[in-house]
C-alpha cells in the first residue's frame, strides 16, 4: 500500500510540475516495483478543489499470480471495506489466513473487522487464535478486552429493555457478567506492560466494582487517580 500511496503522489507531482493539458483526473494502472506487473488501478478525483487518490480495482491477473501474497490480499480487503464489502474483505483474509496460518496480524485483523461487523462469537475466536499464536500480544489483549466491555455492555442493555419476569431477562444478565469477567484477564495482562493507560484503568476499577471486588476495584481506582 505505502508503494501505492507513493505511485499516486508522483503520479500527480509530475502531471502538475510538467502542466500538461491531460487532467490527472482518472483510472491509472499502478505497477509492482520489482516485476512490473501491473497490481491494480487507481482513481484520482477532485473534490472541493482538492485532489484526491483511491484503489478501485485489484486487477484479476495480478491477484492470480500474486495471490497468496498478504499485501495483495490486504489491499484487496481494504478496497472491499472501502466498497461497504464486509464479505469481500473477511475472504480476502480468509485466504491470507490460509496461506499464512500463523500470522497473528491476520488473526487481529480479522477478528478486528468481526467486532465492527457485530459478529461476537467470530471476533472472539480469531482474536483468541491471535493471542494463542503471541500470548504477550498487546494490542490482541486490549481489542479482545475492549470486546467483551463492549458485547456485556450491550447484553445489560438488552437486559435492562426487558421485563424483569421475562424469561430472558435473568439469562441476558448472567451473560453479560460472564462477559465482564472474561474481559478482566486481557485487560490485566495488558494493564501489566501499559501500566498508565488511564483508560483500561478506568475500566477495570468499574469491571471490579461491578461484580463486587471492592479491593481491586479500590487499587485500580487509586492508580487512575494518580495519573489525573
Amino acid at each position: 500500500m505505502k508503494k501505492l500511496v507513493a505511485y499516486c503522489i508522483v503520479l500527480l507531482f509530475a502531471g502538475i510540475q510538467t502542466g500538461q493539458a491531460q487532467s490527472v483526473t482518472g483510472r491509472w494502472k499502478t505497477f509492482d516495483d520489482e516485476t512490473g506487473a501491473a497490481k491494480s488501478i487507481v482513481e484520482i478525483y477532485e473534490k472541493n478543489d482538492k485532489i484526491y487518490g483511491k484503489v478501485v480495482e485489484i486487477l484479476e491477473k495480478g491477484k492470480a499470480k500474486y495471490g497468496n501474497d498478504k499485501t495483495i490480499l490486504f489491499e484487496l480487503a481494504n478496497l472491499h471495506l472501502s466498497q461497504g464489502n464486509s464479505a469481500g474483505a473477511e475472504k480476502a483474509l480468509n485466504d491470507a489466513i490460509a496461506a499464512e496460518p500463523n500470522n497473528k496480524q491476520l488473526y487481529f485483523t480479522i477478528g478486528t473487522i468481526y467486532t465492527d461487523l457485530g459478529q461476537n462469537e467470530k471476533a472472539e475466536e480469531a482474536l483468541l487464535k491471535a493471542l494463542a499464536l503471541d500470548p504477550n500480544y498487546a494490542e490482541a489483549q486490549y481489542n479482545l478486552g475492549a470486546h467483551y466491555v463492549t458485547w456485556a455492555t450491550d447484553l445489560r442493555n438488552k437486559a435492562n429493555e426487558l421485563d424483569e419476569n421475562d424469561f430472558n431477562y435473568d439469562i441476558t444478565l448472567e451473560k453479560s457478567s460472564e462477559l465482564y469477567k472474561k474481559a478482566l484477564d486481557p485487560l490485566e495482562k495488558y494493564i501489566q506492560k501499559n501500566p498508565n493507560d488511564a483508560n483500561v484503568l478506568l475500566i477495570l476499577f468499574q469491571i471490579n466494582q461491578n461484580i463486587g471486588n471492592s479491593e481491586k476495584a479500590l487499587e485500580y481506582k487509586k492508580r487512575y487517580d494518580a495519573l489525573k
